[in-house]
């Protein structure tokens, strides 16, 4: 089960718990999705119809409604894709 993403070096990242319980101490893995990245921004979609940031809210339902990809290519391309989540 995925933890979170994140864009280093040209790359987006997703980090992996190699067990489901495992102590503090030990660190996510990361493994690379796609290279050749400049940007990278996922936004969700709350109760109110408001884009954010971050997940969870405080208050907010355990689901966004939705999720926005914002995706920029090195070569300038931009890519933005919607999920319906509930």
């Amino acid at each position: 089960k995925p933890i979170g993403y994140l864009l280093r070096n040209g790359s987006v990242e997703v980090l992996y718990c190699p067990y489901l319980d495992q102590p503090s101490s030990v660190a996510p893995q990361p493994y690379a999705l796609v290279v050749g990245v400049t940007r990278f921004r996922v936004s969700y979609l709350d109760a109110s119809g408001v884009w954010r940031d971050r997940w969870p809210v405080l208050g907010e339902a355990a689901i966004p409604r939705a999720l926005k990809v914002n995706v920029t290519l090195a070569d300038g391309h931009a890519i933005e894709r919607w999920l319906a989540l509930r």
